[in-house]
């Protein structure tokens, strides 16, 4: 595994529901990694930003780039500022607030987050055409970079979710059957509240061969053949 490592925010709701899981047989364990079957194998996910936002008096809510606030290592505010550099003449051209505006807000531990916009928006985003799009994506496609190198992974890998319990890493989504065991309100957003697109294990592929690796993919692609001979 790789950064997105987190220890969970209730250890005792996150219990309860790896016991659920348990007791239905929805757990595969492959090396230190504990994989949630019922929400990597059974529910659906697609990101598709036509859908998700929406604006209430100049106000924009129910996206992630919305709802939620990015915490920040200082490794990922250093790729951000390179990112930013490397593309300042579009930056200055199409996103002029990324350079002028406040981009980080302060933790109280002295780690940042990212700031919103007067407008709700992240700090890194841009809304075009009813459609709410990271200034970051944009720039790493521009420049024929990769944007798993530059994006946070909070971004990235949303909402695949790796929490320590003990000495193994579980692995989830975030959704609307376990947002409430793992704190995370989802409630409002499309995407991982109702049914959407494919398997959450094949539309987060990437970022699953990301962070736990292509051996641990191919185990839930296995897993997943196994599902689908049973029904």
């Amino acid at each position: 595994m790789k950064t997105i490592i987190h220890d969970p925010i209730n250890k005792r709701k996150l219990g309860i529901y790896i016991k659920k899981l348990e007791k239905e047989g929805k757990i595969l364990e492959h090396g230190d990694l504990l994989f949630d079957k019922k929400s990597l194998l059974e529910t659906r996910y697609t990101c598709d930003p036509r859908i998700c936002l929406k604006v209430k008096n100049g106000v924009y809510h129910g996206s992630c780039c919305t709802d939620y606030s990015v915490d920040l290592s200082k490794e990922e505010e250093d790729k951000i500022s390179e990112l930013l550099e490397t593309g300042k003449k579009e930056c200055i051209k199409k996103y002029p607030w990324v350079l002028t505006e406040k981009l980080y807000e302060r933790n109280h531990d002295g780690s940042h987050y990212l700031s919103h916009r007067k407008n709700n928006t992240c700090a890194l985003s841009i809304v075009k055409g009813g459609v709410i799009l990271c200034v970051l994506d944009l720039l790493a496609k521009k420049h024929g970079l990769k944007r798993a190198q530059y994006k946070p992974s909070t971004c990235f890998s949303w909402p695949f979710d790796c929490m320590s319990i003990g000495d193994k890493i579980f692995v989830t989504t975030i959704n609307g059957k376990n947002s409430g065991y793992l704190s995370q309100g989802t409630s409002g957003l499309r995407c991982v509240s109702g049914l959407e697109g494919k398997a959450a294990h094949k539309a987060l592929a990437s970022q699953i061969k990301h962070y736990a690796g292509e051996k641990a993919h191919k185990a839930l692609i296995k897993e997943d053949k196994k599902l689908k001979a049973v029904k």
